[in-house]
């Protein structure tokens, strides 16, 4: 797995593009602006080994994560996923962000399609629709006041069990040509907290975790935004992260890399975890409790 780093517009939003070894390539969280930022993206794009992008995942609906969605969306025609909890957020972006140089009065949403706490399987194939996820809307281009969760045909298949949902062929009542596929399996582990549907996306057999705005290095994801709830996302984060892999790479939103073994004794908001681990001692005396 060969994945890049950007950090793009005035929240220093990190952008992750990632290239799975069998050439299915999907990005995290296109923050990216038009101009010089979609630029630099595009042409990390076209040294990849296919040369396009297959799958657009968003860890939640906040702006600075999704600038550059509806475009490269609209430019490989590949799907965007996103929980369906983060409706609201992603339509109210503009009514709290208000920065030079960030415009969300004209921002373009793009059509996403629903995903949920399962194995979610990504197939770069082509002349396909959709095969999980929630149709919502009219399939019509979304914007600012209108239902952006209306899922988009695409020339990267999405699939995840649970639940199973059987997809319906490009063109009704025809069978679609015969193609070899390749597929990348990603975890969905749901998040809430920073956002009502805030996700992490963990590639467990490369040792990776996107963590968008829940969990940086050292700290935590804010709850002071609309839709934010300090004690959902402490729960999100103990129940869900801190019981993965030590050696699990985070990547985050924002900021430096870290690993979930430096979070458990490090991160202050994490308490308990934030403790000193100590080493096991098989020869050590045992403890003996008294009644």
């Amino acid at each position: 797995m060969q994945i890049k780093r950007f950090t793009f517009n005035p929240f220093q939003e990190n952008t992750w593009l990632a290239e799975a070894g069998n050439g299915l390539v999907f990005v995290v969280d296109p923050g990216c602006g038009e101009g010089r930022e979609m630029d630099a993206l595009l042409s990390e794009v076209a040294k990849t080994a296919r040369g396009t992008l297959d799958a657009i995942l968003l860890t939640h609906g906040h702006a600075d994560h999704l600038l550059g969605a509806a475009a490269l969306q609209k430019r490989f025609g590949c799907p965007v996923l996103m929980h369906p909890a983060d409706r609201a957020t992603i339509l109210s972006c503009r009514d709290f962000i208000n920065l030079p140089g960030f415009d969300t009065a004209n921002l373009a949403f793009p059509k996403t399609t629903e995903i949920s706490s399962g194995t979610l399987t990504l197939t770069a194939k082509n002349n396909c629709t959709s095969e999980s996820g929630t149709n919502s809307g009219d399939g019509t281009d979304a914007s600012v006041g209108q239902n952006p969760l209306a899922a988009t045909g695409a020339d990267a298949a999405v699939r995840q069990n649970p639940p199973a949902v059987s997809g319906a062929d490009a063109a009704a009542g025809q069978n679609p040509p015969a193609t070899t596929s390749v597929e990348l399996q990603v975890e969905v582990i749901e998040t809430p907290g920073h956002t009502p549907g805030g996700v992490c996306f963990l590639l467990r057999n490369s040792g990776v975790l996107f963590s968008g705005d829940t969990l940086f290095a050292g700290t935590i994801g804010r709850t002071d935004l609309p839709g934010g709830e300090y004690d959902l996302l402490i729960k999100s984060v103990m129940d869900s992260l801190m019981g993965l892999d030590a050696d699990i790479e985070i990547l985050p939103g924002h900021g430096t890399t870290s690993t979930i073994g430096w979070e458990r004794t490090h991160n202050p908001f994490l308490e308990p975890w934030g403790e000193p681990e100590e080493p096991f001692d098989p020869d050590a005396t045992p403890i003996t409790l008294h009644a």
